[in-house]
């Protein structure tokens, strides 16, 4: 392994063109657009045979590694649309000659396919944290301590004494801004795009949880859950072999579901259903289990 054990990496998929900020929803949308018409010519056959990747599955989703590598390519090619206004850079792409041009030099130049970088979260050597904030001793995380969000830090403490103790959890972190993270937009209610980060990112042997403990609204766990679909259809080389879930936990008594279940287990039946704020009294209760090395917090 050329990483710390308890380092998580993620696949930096472009989002945004040069320019964009998370506002721009309706801009993204068309330089979206845009990358799916190059697709589409790099797809088509070119001297009577088409490029090796075409028929892949993953190559004809919405969001692939075909566009990131289009992406990319875009960039490394037109630099000169970092210096321009973004109404500029999407007239300059939607000419047809501009798109079939880029489209033949992507064939051609033999890129390595698919082009998305892993960025592990050990980028950010040092967690930044007030000295009034809380924190919390952790051996499963690249950072020997993590803060604790006063608003819910009994839940958050919860939560990591639970993944602490599991031992199918093998890495943790909360994450900061300042942590590589691909941009997954969705929309809040009042129609902004915004950028999704969840609280905690778990990893197991084939799983990659994003773990919110605040609540999140109905159209913005669909969208979430869907970002993780279109991510587990990139190559398991460009997503370092995991499977992306989306677990909202916000509304569920962690102590009450622990004595019933374990941590791995919740976390992939909250990716895939609504389940209730505490189990229900009817299911059979597991044997308490030995609490007494428990992390304490550091002072």
């Amino acid at each position: 392994m050329d990483f710390p054990p308890h380092d998580i990496r993620v696949p930096m998929l472009p989002a945004f063109p040069p320019g964009f900020g998370t506002h721009a929803s309706a801009s993204m949308q068309t330089y979206r657009a845009l990358l799916r018409a190059m697709a589409m010519e790099v797809a088509a056959p070119m001297g009577g045979q088409a490029p090796w990747f075409v028929n892949l599955p993953w190559v004809h989703g919405d969001t692939s590694a075909l566009l990131a590598a289009l992406d990319l390519h875009v960039r490394a090619n037109l630099p000169e649309i970092r210096r321009m206004p973004v109404e500029s850079v999407l007239q300059l792409l939607s000419r047809p000659r501009v798109i079939r041009r880029l489209a033949g030099s992507f064939v051609c130049s033999g890129i390595r396919f698919p082009a998305v970088p892993l960025r592990p979260l050990s980028s950010l050597k040092r967690y930044p944290a007030h000295p009034h904030e809380e924190k919390w001793t952790v051996d499963k995380c690249i950072y020997p301590c993590l803060p604790l969000e006063h608003r819910i830090a009994a839940r958050e403490r919860e939560f990591l004494r639970w993944a602490e103790h599991e031992s199918e959890i093998q890495a943790l972190c909360r994450l900061h801004v300042g942590h590589p993270f691909p941009e997954l937009p969705y929309c809040d209610p009042a129609g902004h795009a915004i950028a999704y980060r969840p609280r905690y990112l778990l990893r197991t042997r084939t799983t990659l949880h994003l773990v919110d403990l605040d609540p999140v609204g109905d159209s913005a766990r669909d969208t979430i859950r869907y970002w993780c679909r279109l991510i587990n259809t990139l190559p398991p080389t460009c997503r370092d072999g995991l499977r992306w879930l989306h677990a909202p936990l916000a509304q569920l008594d962690l102590a009450a579901w622990r004595q019933q279940t374990e941590l791995h287990d919740l976390l992939v039946r909250a990716a895939f259903a609504c389940l209730p704020d505490v189990p229900a009294e009817q299911m059979p209760m597991r044997p308490p289990k030995d609490t007494s090395m428990r992390e304490t917090p550091s002072v």
